[in-house]
Order: structure tokens, then sequence, then C-alpha cells
């Protein structure tokens, strides 16, 4: 039986991924989202979300362009069997793969992704279950493989321009910091913008 158009690799020539979390939650999605990248790489690759996050990654390996999420029309798509907006459902028309990061699987934003697209959709769950003492990146990997997506590596990994380097040396220097010191600093960031998954203040201190 033929492998239809869509669900070929090689026939990949435009994806989309709509990821609505925030700056944490997208970092931890990067090795993810380095596999969509390295298996379709003659794809155009467009991510949809919040434009201040998504900015780490345009033009920058992930995404030729990103989109904001927050758009006249996007209401319609959270609602079920409702009208949908002729202008996105155009735009998601033009996609031959939507990877939506969201947990409700089966919910309206695909269900309504699917009346418009004839593409590949793949639900990329953020949520991994509570039992499972996993890795958020790991786990987001291991969605992708139920698709029979893998690659090696997930460390995430941000690819940064030369005035992110100028910027990165300039803060560093009015904080005091030489060269050699910069190039030996670790930040370090605790927190969480949710209880449930703010890791022990004691393993911040262990890794410090």
């Amino acid at each position: 039986m033929a492998v239809p158009k869509h669900e070929r690799n090689d026939e990949i020539q435009s994806i989309l991924v709509i990821h609505q979390g925030a700056l944490g939650d997208f970092i931890l999605a990067l090795p993810a989202l380095r596999v969509l990248r390295k298996t379709f790489p003659k794809a155009r690759s467009v991510i949809m979300g919040y434009p201040r996050i998504l900015e780490l990654v345009e033009k920058r390996f992930y995404a030729e362009e990103i989109v904001s999420v927050d758009r006249r029309g996007m209401a319609s798509f959270f609602v079920r069997g409702g009208t949908l907006d002729a202008g996105l459902s155009g735009f998601f028309g033009t996609f031959d793969l939507i990877g939506v990061f969201g947990k409700d699987g089966e919910g309206p934003l695909i269900g309504n992704l699917r009346r418009v697209c004839e593409g590949r959709i793949l639900h990329i769950n953020p949520f991994p279950p509570e039992q499972d003492r996993i890795h958020l990146s790991e786990h987001l990997l291991r969605e992708l493989r139920r698709y029979s997506l893998s690659i090696p590596g997930q460390e995430p990994k941000l690819y940064l321009t030369r005035a992110d380097q100028e910027w990165g040396k300039n803060y560093f220097r009015r904080k005091g910091l030489t060269a050699s010191e910069s190039l030996e600093t670790i930040i370090i960031h605790p927190g969480s913008g949710s209880k449930k998954k703010v890791w022990p203040v004691e393993r911040f201190v262990d890794v410090v």
C-alpha cells in the first residue's frame, strides 16, 4: 500500500510547530525541535507561540520564521465545531506537518487543525506522567519517538549571533569580570512558574 505523501519524510516541505509554553519550557523543548529540523532539513520551518520567547530561535537553525499565537482569529481554533477564521485556515492549510505541544491530544485545537490541514499532525504532550521520574527534554524526545522520529543528542542548544556574543561580553564587562573570568562563569536560575515543577532547593545547592 502506498504511503500518503504527507507521511513520507522526503515529501515534507513545510513544518509548523505550535508551542505556547514559557521560556523554561521552550528551552527544554529545543532537543525535540532539533529532531524535527534534522529529520526534515529541507523543509521551511515556522514556529508559532510568543514572539518574546521565540526570538531566541528565529533565523537561528530552528526556524526561518516565527509567528504570534496571540493573533486575530486564533480563538476560533480553540472552540470545538465552530466557524474557523478564514485567514488562519488558509495559513494552517499550507503546511505538510504541524507539531502541537499541548496537553489535550484530541482537543479543539488539533481537531480544528485537522479540518483545515491535509498534512500530518503530531501531538506532543508536554507533561510526562506523574509516576515517571524523567527529565522533560527526554520525555519530549520520547513523545517524538512515538512517530518514529529520533536522532542522537538531547542537550538544549541555542545558536548565538555575533550581536548576542557582543552583548554578553559587554554585560560581563559592566559587572567587572575579565574575559577569562566570564568564560568560567556559570549562571544558576532557580525557580519555576509552577510549584509542581520547582526543583528542590537542596538540589540547586548541590549543583552550585
